[in-house]
């Protein structure tokens, strides 16, 4: 199922708990839709691939994004349940696509999940 984002540059916003954030606690905000109805928080899906538009030059997320300090590669999205830190790398060779190399989620919790990919190369 595709989800809908809508994406805005750090901004003050309020979160469900009611709590306070400041444009100084993030690097980007988002609003997630899911199902025809805003969602709680960000779906990991959602967190990772805005990840990934927020390094590919040119893009709306990319735009929106405060600039991250030199060596950084964490990013703080905004949500309507507090702030997801992500990382995510791309790579891009001259006169080519942008390629995904990893997007990561950063957690103090217990582990999620550890997964694999599988994909057809193409014959």
């Amino acid at each position: 199922m595709p989800l809908i984002g809508f994406v805005a540059p750090p901004v003050a916003m309020s979160v469900l708990s009611g709590r306070k954030l400041v444009p100084s606690d993030m690097d980007i905000a988002v609003r997630m839709m899911s199902n025809g109805q805003a969602h709680r928080a960000t779906p990991l899906t959602g967190a990772l691939c805005l990840a990934v538009a927020t390094r590919v030059s040119g893009s709306i997320p990319s735009e929106l994004t405060r600039r991250l300090a030199e060596g950084s590669s964490q990013i703080r999205i905004a949500h309507a349940s507090g702030v997801i830190v992500v990382d995510a790398r791309i790579s891009q060779a001259k006169g080519s696509q942008p390629h995904a190399e990893y997007a990561a989620v950063y957690r103090t919790a217990r582990r999620l999940f550890d997964g694999r990919v599988h994909y057809r190369t193409e014959d």
